[in-house]
């Protein structure tokens, strides 16, 4: 058995080691005042035999540190099975959007048929995929708490408010056009959701992957995919144990907007005729996901049960992952902050001539 250990050459925010083609130990940069989150999400994930995460081998951890009075334990690494993969589906869903729109641009086919030739199966597989990981996560626990999903919204709310503020600082240096109009919907947005939210209470709550987009899932090479990273969004201070399982359908959603608007900007030669089309794409891509997701998750207690409150929850949910990306690219990548901003403004319909 070949353990050698290599960096391996992929982009990570723990330090890791790759052991041979057999091993993966991923040591945890930013420590928690409990195990990780990650870790009990996988050992439930292998418990109830979901195969579509790698296999957890071993966890280390630090028992009983004490810091400011409290005794508690902290995850150090996790050692888990390595996944050979051709690639991530971010890259592998931007090839699919390149051979997508190279036919829009070429055949007379309807987006209908483009769409059912080359990329309805993967977002058909991915959505059979999301709909059995949170069956398998609400087998460990799920619970029906108004206390927690008010707590939910009101951070979800803080984070809206809080990427409003960020937008006005960083606005006072750059008066970037898209962003002015952005500024000018925060009272509308802040009512809207402020009187949507509180209409979404019949739903349990489960353990999520919390950071779920096209770029935590492996891409085999007989096309199998492959769930990772499950320490949840970046910015969270304190992973919750239970949350609403539509954010990660959100996160996908957003992500499948993000693709196509960077595929958008990255190609400018077709930008015309990516610019009418997507749209369209990503209402095929999106019903698909959500249309193959309910398939399978319809009649947990962890979707809504009326149409009104799923598509209600949903959209404050996608609304509120749309702020926190444009508030970690002002922070991280400002470049791209324009990939996030004409995302809410599609979704919240806003005509806007975005060209500076």
């Amino acid at each position: 058995l070949d353990l050698t250990p290599s960096t391996g050459d992929f982009e990570q925010s723990n330090s890791t080691l790759i052991y041979g083609n057999s091993l993966f130990l991923k040591l945890y940069r930013k420590s928690t005042e409990s195990i990780n989150p990650e870790c009990y999400k996988l050992m439930t994930l292998n418990e109830y035999g979901f195969e579509s995460v790698p296999r957890l081998f071993a966890t280390l951890a630090y028992s009983n540190v004490t810091y400011t009075n409290t005794t508690f334990s902290s995850s150090v690494a996790i050692l888990l099975e390595f996944i050979p993969n051709q690639n991530n589906l971010w890259e592998v869903f931007l090839d699919k959007l390149s051979t997508v729109f190279d036919y829009h641009q070429t055949s007379q086919n309807s987006y209908e048929e483009i769409f059912a030739n080359h990329l309805s199966a993967l977002i058909a597989n991915l959505a059979d995929v999301t709909a059995d990981l949170h069956i398998a996560l609400s087998k460990a626990k799920a619970i029906k708490d108004n206390h927690s999903i008010n707590k939910i919204q009101t951070n979800c709310l803080y984070t809206i408010e809080e990427t409003f503020e960020e937008l006005k600082l960083y606005f006072k240096k750059n008066p970037l056009k898209q962003i002015q109009i952005l500024l000018n919907e925060e009272a509308p947005l802040m009512r809207f959701l402020r009187e949507q939210f509180p209409k979404c209470k019949d739903v349990s709550l489960i353990p999520i992957h919390g950071d779920y987009h096209l770029g935590q899932i492996l891409y085999g090479k007989g096309a199998e995919l492959t769930i990772i990273d499950f320490e949840g969004e970046p910015w969270k201070h304190s992973p919750k144990e239970l949350a609403l399982a539509l954010e990660d359908v959100a996160g996908m959603l957003r992500s499948f907007s993000y693709a196509l608007n960077f595929y958008h900007k990255q190609n400018p030669q077709y930008a015309h005729s990516v610019s009418s089309a997507k749209q369209q794409y990503y209402k095929l891509i999106s019903n698909c996901f959500l249309e193959n997701y309910l398939n399978k998750t319809s009649g947990y207690d962890f979707i809504p049960s009326s149409s009104e409150e799923f598509n209600c929850l949903l959209q404050c949910l996608t609304i509120r992952k749309a702020m926190y990306e444009i508030n970690y690219e002002l922070n991280n990548r400002p470049d791209w902050v324009d990939l996030p901003i004409e995302g809410i403004f599609n979704h919240l319909n806003i005509q806007a001539d975005l060209q500076q």
